[in-house]
């Protein structure tokens, strides 16, 4: 069963295998936080990302998503007051830009495979060059982006960039593309945790495998199971939300329990997974990633 699972996977372009680049974010971002929020006079431009911390707090780990390439490792120049005293905010704007300023502050751009690329933005410290291949989970430069008014220390973050609380701005592309992080690439797990990225579910890590009641799912295994039930003819394309295990997943999973005499608890446990894995190895259709 584990070689279908490792062929499976490996077929996939599986954007969840990136993990959340800081520790401690508590699942939510709000108002000017999301991807694309509006930025700007009359929203004349969008948030390209989404902004990510820890409680505020300047110097926290920042962690590779993914394995990679470094294409860009980069303090830009910050903002000056100074530059063309008197005049107005758009033409302070562009004085700055054109002496080497940018919002980011601190910066990393990371390649990854099947065309995916991140941007880290505010960054106070950095600690991989231009060329440097980075693995999942290592720890590439600590997050920043206090101004002095919020600073301990009384004096702007170095790389703050545009930004006044620190944060880490995340930014995912697919194909030059910006695309919206949450929640393909931020909720699979911190970087660093130890979870086995091939073993999806086996007898000893059933997907509802805590012993507190409260079933946990992880948004990774979800979705996988939901591809599998999709090839398998249980689930239909369009009556279920990737990632969640709601009715329509549920209801699905109690289909293919009752079909093979299993009792439709609705939980995908090791005898389920078992059936499930013999129904797409059965089944005559051509395995469709549904992502």
């Amino acid at each position: 069963m584990k070689p279908l699972i490792k062929r499976i996977l490996k077929e996939q372009v599986d954007y969840s295998n990136f993990c959340l680049p800081i520790k401690g974010w508590g699942g939510s971002a709000q108002g000017g936080q999301i991807y694309g929020a509006c930025r700007g006079k009359k929203c004349s431009r969008k948030h390209g990302g989404i902004d990510l911390s820890d409680g505020n707090k300047s110097g926290d780990n920042l962690y590779a998503p993914e394995d990679g390439t470094i294409t860009k490792s980069h303090f830009f120049t910050p903002w000056d007051n100074s530059l063309c005293s008197g005049c107005s905010e758009k033409d302070k704007v562009a004085a700055n830009k054109a002496n080497g300023y940018n919002g980011c502050g601190g910066f990393l751009r990371i390649k990854h495979a099947n065309g995916v690329e991140t941007k880290h933005c505010h960054l106070k410290r950095i600690d991989v060059s231009k060329g440097e291949t980075v693995t999942k989970g290592q720890v590439i430069g600590l997050t920043g982006g206090n101004s002095a008014e919020n600073s301990p220390s009384g004096v702007d973050d170095k790389g703050r960039g545009n930004s006044s609380n620190a944060h880490l701005h995340y930014e995912v592309l697919v194909n030059d593309n910006q695309v919206n992080p949450d929640p393909d690439f931020v909720r699979n797990g911190e970087c660093g945790d130890p979870v086995d990225d091939i073993i999806v579910i086996d007898d000893v890590d059933p997907i509802d495998n805590n012993d507190d009641n409260i079933i946990h799912y992880n948004p990774k295994r979800v979705r996988f199971i939901q591809e599998l039930l999709f090839n398998a003819g249980y689930l239909e394309g369009d009556t279920f939300e990737l990632g969640l295990m709601e009715v329509s997943t549920i209801d699905a999973i109690k289909d293919l329990q009752d079909t093979h005499g299993i009792t439709p608890t609705g939980i995908v446990d090791a005898p389920t997974f078992s059936q499930l894995i013999e129904d797409i190895k059965t089944s005559d259709k051509e395995y469709k990633n549904i992502r």
